[in-house]
């Protein structure tokens, strides 16, 4: 099983990406706690970080698990849209 993981991006310019790298290395932590609670041996986790690479929509994944906080929301419905395609 192949389970992917995606932190949404949380802001649209440079100058906000610096007022929020703490509060975006948070929702980071979160998805690295989830793939370290995945209790089963043969599942893949893969872990992206949309504020720094391209979101592997192409890629064959059995599951994906999102983060975002909630002004942010629209990005992360924006990527569970590509992957219901």
């Amino acid at each position: 099983m192949r389970l992917l993981l995606i932190t949404s991006r949380v802001c649209t310019s440079a100058n906000e990406a610096k007022n929020t790298s703490i509060f975006h290395t948070k929702f980071c932590s979160y998805s690295a706690a989830l793939a370290a609670l995945c209790p089963y041996p043969d599942v893949e986790v893969k872990i992206v970080d949309d504020q720094i690479e391209d979101i592997p929509y192409h890629d064959p994944v059995n599951l994906v698990g999102l983060t975002a906080e909630t002004p942010h929301a629209p990005r992360a419905y924006e990527i569970a849209e590509e992957f219901r395609r």
